[in-house]
């Protein structure tokens, strides 16, 4: 009724207009997606960052436990 179609060449205007709304809602989701994306990829990245840290800290300070186990060593094997 108060709706009217405007038509160009084979397209409505109506149509036109849908089309250049699931266009802009793609874009936008796709930029949304690419963010997340992006935000997954730089938490991995600081969570696995964070894990070597504590990893490497375990690891300096069992070879400072080794190694003073083996000074220890040494001493009592020259003290013989």
């Amino acid at each position: 009724m108060g709706r009217e179609i405007v038509r160009v060449g084979e397209m409505s205007v109506c149509c036109v207009f849908v089309r250049l709304k699931i266009r802009a809602l793609i874009a936008e989701q796709t930029v949304e997606w690419t963010d997340t994306v992006a935000r997954q990829m730089a938490e991995q990245y600081e969570l696995s960052r964070a894990h070597l840290q504590q990893q490497l800290q375990h690891f300096i300070s069992l070879m400072q436990a080794m190694q003073q186990q083996q000074l220890n060593d040494l001493e009592l094997k020259h003290e013989r």
